[in-house]
């Protein structure tokens, strides 16, 4: 909510871990990150598919795409139903409201149909199932295919084909 109210170069994302294992006493370690949280989550998975953890990855992508709609909503002004607690807004709740608003207008129903169509398939058999615990084994393909529509749906916000 804050980003919101605040002129983007006032605002600033960070990410603080425990950090240095040998140290006596927790040591936090802090790290800029990206003011559009769904790079820098794809930033993650991508490295994580690089490092086989497979199941990490697939989370790290889901989370890239909900905050990729939750951003483009925002900043698009596509309206969503209220909720008091914004987490409460789910992602099949953002998908909808995003073809709601792109599929009338020509140009956009071109850039987004393609994108939530595939999104909406690797959610159900990517995206979701794996992450939670006990998820079936997952072929890096289909995590690979999912960061890449993600990636998709973010140029498509950036008006990009």
């Amino acid at each position: 909510m804050a980003r919101g109210w605040l002129d983007k170069d006032a605002w600033h994302c960070v990410e603080i871990f425990e950090g240095d294992g040998s140290a006596r006493a927790p040591m936090p370690v802090v790290r800029v990150t990206a003011n559009y949280p769904a790079k820098q989550y794809l930033a993650h998975a991508k490295q994580l598919l690089v490092d086989h953890y497979v199941e990490a990855s697939a989370n790290y992508a889901r989370q890239a795409l909900e905050a990729a709609l939750r951003g483009g909503c925002q900043h698009n002004k596509i309206p969503v139903a209220f909720q008091q607690n914004t987490k409460d807004v789910k992602a099949e709740e953002l998908l909808r409201a995003v073809e709601d608003w792109a599929m009338p207008d020509a140009a956009r129903k071109l850039r987004f149909e393609p994108v939530l169509k595939r999104l909406r398939l690797l959610r159900n058999v990517v995206l979701n199932p794996y992450s939670h615990p006990l998820a079936p084994n997952i072929p890096t393909t289909e995590v690979q295919a999912a960061i890449a529509e993600v990636e998709k749906l973010i140029d498509a916000f950036a008006g990009k084909p």
